[in-house]
């Protein structure tokens, strides 16, 4: 429509070469159109005023003027009548430009409607002024651009506007879509480029060959291009709804020759069951256990379970514990660890199995019987065993779990970078006891397998969580469980492991995380409670100390004032100083301080009055008092037996004696000599 319409207004401004007059319309706005054909000729319609239109012609148009022949002529009016027929008429350029412009921007469509319902008129004037107009020989070209131009304005410009806005809005719905499919698929290609550096970290002590690597190579391109292009593809889901679902199915044949060793994930979502299987081809496990291999010491072979139990295994407190050696005597299996290759099978509480992984930043592995070892029926819905064909999925499960590889699975280290904590804690619980239930009701797992009872082997993260009460606990997190139809062979299950090990990174840093955070809270707190308690033992030593010296301070001053009123007794008793007599004995002393004294005693005194006159005049308790003869030959102290029967006379004291007084020392107290 657009095309014919520049048509015709090209060919009118070709036709109409000897017309330079100017014609005025009623217009209300100013409006400016060119067109430029191939020869440069230039159409302008230009409304320089309000209600002027003028129509000019190069000079090179004017001296090139040439007549309009009738049929061409005719042919240009049909072509107009034709034209103006499918388009709305003029009502004037106020009215026609207003409309137009609310029709770009998006305005009423009440006005669409009256022009719809004018175009039988149009037509009919339209015709009638194309047939005047023809029969005349003569035409309004002005008229004819005008109707041009409204139905331009009228119905070209908004088809065209419309379409522009429907193509655009699909191109930029596209342009997004794929942005994020291209988003999604670099993502994807991210988390290959993860994978295959744990892959390559745990293999770089591995001599493989070029074909390997080239193998290897490819192998991680096609999953790498696989994962992007399903990422490209796929539609993101909602959260609800984002469940990691594989198009592969439990394979019987592959599960007995061993190709394949499916592990199996259950979550919930709205009350249904979802299983998540996930397949390992036997070349990953034909790496894995190469890995395993690679990291004994050269000239070392691989070590095979032992034929009987070993007992050079140390009976340490927690072997003597293990749920291990209970179930190998339960289901008559041979227990294959050893001293170098050992690790012990928790048993009782399964909360206070978390609790220990928890604490030890290790996974557990949870593993339950199928049935009870006398063959009886495990928990509500179980069934008989049977041995016809072979030893039970228990027995060759549980003997599995004993063997030195799984041991040394277990506690291989979790993380090359960070703390040396192993990789899995193992759990048990007897078939149909009330912890298995517990911990069956807790991991929601399956327990039969195609109609059949099979064990229980699952793989939980010990997460924190709430109870009932809103109080943190530790809550069981199911992150893989095994088939166990049939039950994995050591080199299986240690593969298993390993699998498991190595797709949970990110967990086990939340472990080791949480480990050292408790180290340090329990450090802590250990620590606040020893200073609570040094601090306890030291105020209680430091009471006692206080009460001791404040009973020896008591007791001092008791006797203080015991020796004050003894002193001013023995003071009154003290006999008269006999200064002359043939019985008089002269007594001097000499102190260490140099005080000294001199008193006069009659010869048939007591010893003891010598003391008692220490004490009362000089203040030194007798009981301390030691009296030694100038020349040392004879020495007195205090004796309640002997002092006060002998008199200075029987002493051997002279007329006249002299005594150095000093005290005695605290080690002589308990041996106190009388007279020499």
């Amino acid at each position: 429509m657009l095309l014919v319409s520049f048509l015709f207004v090209w060919m009118v401004s070709t036709s109409a070469g000897n017309s330079s007059s100017s014609t005025s319309l009623s217009f209300s706005q100013r409006f400016h159109f060119s067109l430029t054909h191939r020869k440069q000729n230039r159409l302008s319609f230009s409304f320089l005023k309000p209600g002027l239109i003028t129509t000019t012609h190069p000079p090179q148009q004017q001296d090139n003027k040439a007549s309009v022949d009738d049929d061409v002529l005719g042919t240009i009016v049909s072509t107009a009548a034709t034209t103006t027929k499918i388009s709305s008429s003029h009502n004037g350029i106020t009215q026609s430009v207003v409309p137009s412009i609310l029709k770009l921007r998006g305005g009423a469509d009440n006005d669409e409607e009256d022009e719809e319902s004018d175009d039988d008129d149009d037509d009919e004037e339209t015709a009638s002024s194309s047939s005047s107009s023809t029969n005349n020989q003569g035409m309004d070209y002005a008229a004819m651009v005008e109707q041009v131009v409204t139905v331009t304005k009228t119905k070209v410009v908004p088809v065209v506007v419309a379409a522009s806005q429907k193509a655009y809005n699909i191109l930029s719905k596209a342009t997004l879509s794929t942005y994020h499919a291209l988003q999604r698929a670099v993502r994807a290609a991210m988390e290959g480029v993860d994978e295959v550096q744990e892959e390559n970290e745990d293999d770089e002590d591995l001599e493989v060959t070029m074909a390997d690597q080239a193998l290897k190579l490819a192998t991680k391109i096609i999953k790498t291009v696989q994962r992007m292009v399903v990422a490209a593809l796929d539609f993101p889901k909602t959260t609800e709804d984002a469940v990691d679902e594989d198009d592969d199915d439990d394979d019987d044949d592959d599960d007995e020759s061993g190709e394949i060793d499916t592990l199996v994930v259950e979550t919930k979502k709205k009350g249904k069951k979802i299983k998540v299987v996930e397949e390992e081809t036997t070349e990953d496990a034909e790496e894995m256990q190469d890995e395993d291999e690679s990291e004994k010491p050269s000239g070392t072979e691989t070590e095979e379970a032992p034929t009987k139990l070993d007992d050079t295994r140390p009976e340490t407190e927690s072997l003597a514990k293990d749920f291990g050696v209970s179930l190998a005597e339960m289901y008559n299996v041979l227990d294959g660890r050893t001293a170098k290759a050992t690790v012990t099978v928790m048993g009782g509480s399964f909360k206070d199995a978390l609790a220990e992984a928890k604490q030890q930043a290790r996974l557990l592995l949870v593993f339950i019987p199928a049935e009870r070892p006398n063959g009886g029926r495990r928990f509500l819905f179980g069934g008989k065993k049977k041995e016809e064909d072979g030893p039970s999925k228990d027995k060759i499960a549980i003997e599995n779990l004993l063997s030195p590889k799984v041991a040394k699975a277990a506690n291989k280290k979790a993380r090359k970078k960070g703390s040396d904590a192993g990789s899995f804690a193992l759990w048990s619980a007897k078939a149909g006891s009330s912890e298995a239930n517990f911990a069956i009701k807790q991991l929601k797992v399956d327990t039969t397998n195609k109609g059949e009872n099979v064990p229980i082997l699952a793989a939980v993260y010990p997460a924190y969580g709430k109870n009932s009460e809103k109080l943190p606990t530790i809550v069981p997190k199911l992150l893989s469980q095994h088939h166990c139809n049939p039950p994995p062979d050591a080199e299986g299950m240690t593969s298993w492991m390993n699998t498991i090990r190595k797709r949970n990174a990110q967990y086990y840093v939340a472990l080791q995380r949480d480990a050292k955070e408790i180290a340090i809270y329990k450090e802590r707190t250990e620590g606040y409670s020893e200073s609570v308690k040094s601090d306890t033992e030291r105020k209680k030593e430091e009471a006692k100390l206080k009460a001791e010296q404040k009973a020896k301070e008591e007791a001092l001053a008791k006797r203080q004032k015991e020796i004050k009123e003894r002193r001013k007794e023995l003071k009154k008793a003290l006999p008269e100083d006999v200064k002359n007599g043939a019985a008089s004995k002269q007594i001097s002393l000499r102190f260490a301080d140099g005080r000294s004294g001199q008193r006069g005693f009659s010869s048939d005194q007591p010893l003891s009055v010598l003391f008692n006159w220490v004490d009362a005049m000089f203040e030194m308790e007798r009981e301390t008092v030691v009296l030694t003869t100038m020349n040392g030959k004879m020495t007195f102290s205090w004796d309640e037996e002997t002092i006060h029967d002998t008199t200075l006379e029987d002493a051997g004291l002279g007329k006249m004696t002299a005594f150095r007084v000093t005290a005695k020392k605290e080690e002589d107290k308990e041996s106190e000599p009388v007279a020499a």
